[in-house]
């Protein structure tokens, strides 16, 4: 067993950038090494990659880890707020709402990782809301889930 590390300088919290893409966009990943995938995600021809957006502060993850009887669930949820209601998102999110996902984010700290697989894509939902008053935040709360088999890797192509 090894020591834990000690993290040098400033931990800040949050997503400050994320892409998302169409599990069907995706041909392959390749294989993980010591929690790090080191190569490109290779796309099919045409297949990009869309830029997410969220309200400052609202763009958070975890995967809690949850024992079962057939082993260990990483319960991965990425959420954020989509400021405003725009009809151009209101079209986005519903074509949304049956497709499978690969989220490739960054957090405060730097760090850039890759959730969801070509097998356990992330599903995705969203909520309206105009809140009850004027200083609250009207917008859109989204949703990218899944019950994974494996942590999230660190994504360093």
């Amino acid at each position: 067993m090894e020591d834990m590390t000690v993290p040098n300088g400033f931990n800040m919290g949050g997503i400050v950038k994320y892409n998302f893409i169409l599990v069907d966009d995706v041909v392959s990943i390749p294989e993980a090494e010591n929690g790090k995938i080191a190569g490109p995600v290779v796309l099919v021809t045409g297949g990009v990659w869309s830029k997410g957006y969220g309200q400052r502060g609202s763009t958070v993850y975890s995967e809690p880890e949850e024992k079962t009887g057939a082993g260990s669930v990483f319960k991965w949820l990425f959420e954020s707020v989509v400021p405003k209601d725009r009809t151009e998102n209101d079209v986005l999110f519903y074509k949304m709402r049956n497709g499978g996902f690969i989220i490739d984010y960054t957090d405060g700290n730097g760090l850039r990782k890759l959730i969801g697989s070509k097998s356990e894509p992330l599903q995705f939902s969203s909520s309206l809301t105009t809140r009850g008053k004027a200083h609250e935040l009207a917008g859109h709360s989204i949703k990218f889930f899944q019950d994974g088999t494996f942590k999230s890797y660190e994504y360093a192509p």
